[in-house]
């Protein structure tokens, strides 16, 4: 089952592993050998485990993720009308995956790189942000304080 499913994501550990040892993990390979190679490689060596694990805890920590910023999502103010969209959707993505798995992998997979592309622009922020305070904090120009105005004496 793993291999099955699995199956779309092994060119991610292939290009990992050959990050990791480019000498015993070639990419791309040069003859079925070394595909075979690198398909072993990718589940039964430790470096191909501890890759597909890593992928496994990032996707899986950026879903659940989601459900603890719930207060500032706030999920449970979404309109009845956006949560039924959002249910026919999600009930829709399901749908493709059991119709065929190849095409609702690609299509959730097209969804999920629009998703990441279009945070592009908050992550630019959040930077920005992290810059600024770190600069503060090292010694570099204070962020402006909230003061009220004082009174003219």
């Amino acid at each position: 089952y793993a291999h099955r499913t699995y199956e779309n994501f092994q060119v991610v550990n292939f290009y990992s592993l050959n990050l990791w040892n480019s000498e015993t993990f070639q990419y791309p390979p040069t003859d079925q050998n070394a595909y075979s190679s690198l398909i072993a490689a990718t589940y039964s060596s430790i470096p191909g485990l501890i890759i597909m694990r890593f992928i496994a805890f990032a996707y899986t920590y950026h879903y659940l993720n989601w459900f603890s910023k719930t207060s500032i999502i706030k999920w449970h103010n979404v309109p009845k009308k956006r949560l039924a969209i959002i249910t026919v959707l999600w009930i829709g993505a399901v749908a493709f995956y059991l119709y065929d798995y190849n095409l609702g992998f690609n299509i959730l997979f097209l969804l999920s790189f629009l998703h990441v592309f279009l945070e592009f622009p908050l992550n630019h922020l959040t930077f920005i942000g992290i810059f600024q305070e770190i600069k503060s904090i090292t010694g570099g120009n204070k962020p402006a304080a909230i003061t009220t105005k004082s009174k003219k004496r």
